[in-house]
């Protein structure tokens, strides 16, 4: 009598082959949507800085008092300061309270509706700081009150840009976000 073979269960070559081009083909047509979701909040957090950045400076000429806007890349972050008196100065400027939270006026660019959102950097023309202040007539300027002559940037490592004009202090995304 010749022995029998117990049939062991499992799937062919055929069928190993179809299942993994399948799931290449999902995955192909997954990637272009993923990806522009990551381009899509990286220019919505740039338009949430635009925003704020305008706000600083509509309060600074309101309220008669500089405010600054201090970024912290490390902390994918910043607050938006006010001084408490006309020409008070930086170190005695206080955060402003989010009408919100009531706590200090603080966006980080943390947690999942904001993943993959890396603030890059932060650049002020001529001098190494990451603030930027607006004076009582809605102008940019450093922190020391000069004010600027070219554009701040403020980067996202996508690629994309939130640029404050000099002297006017208006704002502009750039990038595709798409």
């Amino acid at each position: 009598m010749r022995p029998t073979r117990a049939r062991t269960r499992g799937f062919s070559l055929v069928e190993l082959i179809t299942v993994v081009s399948i799931v290449i083909a999902l995955g192909s047509l997954a990637l272009p949507v993923i990806t522009s979701m990551g381009r899509a909040r990286e220019f919505a957090a740039a338009r949430t800085v635009a925003r704020d950045l305008e706000q600083a400076r509509d309060r600074a000429v309101l309220s008669g008092r500089a405010t600054f806007v201090v970024f912290a890349p490390s902390s994918e972050g910043y607050s938006i300061l006010e001084e408490p008196t006309v020409d008070a100065g930086r170190a005695s400027a206080a955060p402003l309270t989010d009408p919100a939270s009531r706590g200090a006026l603080t966006v980080r660019f943390v947690g999942p509706e904001w993943a993959g959102i890396d603030l890059a950097g932060v650049h002020v023309p001529g001098v190494s700081s990451t603030e930027i202040r607006w004076d009582t007539r809605g102008r940019p300027t450093t922190a020391g009150g000069t004010v600027l002559t070219s554009a701040a940037r403020v980067e996202f490592s996508g690629g994309t840009l939130v640029e404050v004009e000099p002297h006017t202090g208006c704002t502009r995304v750039r990038g595709d976000g798409s």
